[in-house]
């Protein structure tokens, strides 16, 4: 008990750029095979924050807007924090009796693997950082046990990248109708078509997902000079 979890918090920052889904999950494994390969299907324990089971009884989720990081993060990035609550820590020091699924005993689940889940939107719009410099995504996660007077900090940072196409369709006598004119997008490695919307003020192409299908495919119309700008493809 001297060395039980009394703080296990979680902050994840993501620059203007992505944002967050609501839909944290924590899967505890008890093998670092699966949990380093996210084998979800393994996962011993899984608390679904947002689910009417778990909610938010065992972790606290909030979401900021900028400002309230306490780092000097980049404007409009958003904070993700997964705190897990007194019920929560009760189940990984072993003390929690009150579900059939906590733990019983001075074990715990101190000795497994615990793996924070969540989606976000890489945005379809002008916020998303485009080329080598990427949007960040940086993480802070704070811990304290019983036996000690201090907090203990690890911090990553980390980096979603997204890129775009800038081409010019040309007609050798320069007389082409470019309306006539129509592209689809394919990426050969994952075996999949892109879907974009365009933006009717500038006609630039932004990307929100991706389709098996040709027929379900964005088809790609070049603008009235010939330019064809697309925003957000993977590498």
């Amino acid at each position: 008990k001297a060395t039980f979890l009394s703080e296990y918090t979680f902050k994840d920052i993501l620059s203007e750029g992505i944002t967050y889904n609501n839909d944290v999950k924590i899967a505890f494994y008890d093998n670092a095979a699966d949990a380093n390969a996210n084998n979800t299907a393994n996962a011993v324990l899984t608390w679904d924050l947002n689910s009417a089971k778990y909610g938010q009884e065992y972790a606290e989720v909030v979401v900021e807007q900028d400002g309230n990081t306490g780092y000097e993060w980049k404007d409009g990035s958003e904070q993700l924090t997964v705190s897990l609550t007194e019920a929560g820590l009760e189940v990984i020091n072993g003390t929690g009796t009150n579900n059939p699924e906590s733990a019983t005993d001075l074990n715990g689940l101190s000795d497994y693997y615990m793996v924070v889940y969540y989606t976000a939107i890489v945005n379809s719009d002008d916020t998303l950082v485009l080329g080598d410099d990427g949007n960040e995504n940086d993480v802070v996660l704070t811990w304290s046990r019983t036996s000690d007077s201090y907090y203990n900090t690890l911090e990553d940072r980390n980096y979603v990248y997204a890129y775009s196409l800038d081409l010019t369709k040309e007609f050798s006598d320069g007389k082409g109708d470019f309306s006539q004119v129509e592209f689809k997008l394919y990426n050969g490695t994952d075996a999949y078509y892109v879907v974009a919307e365009q933006d009717k003020e500038t006609g630039i192409y932004y990307v929100t997902g991706k389709n098996m299908s040709e027929d379900e495919a964005t088809t790609f119309i070049p603008t009235d000079d010939g330019s064809l700008v697309v925003y957000g493809l993977e590498a």
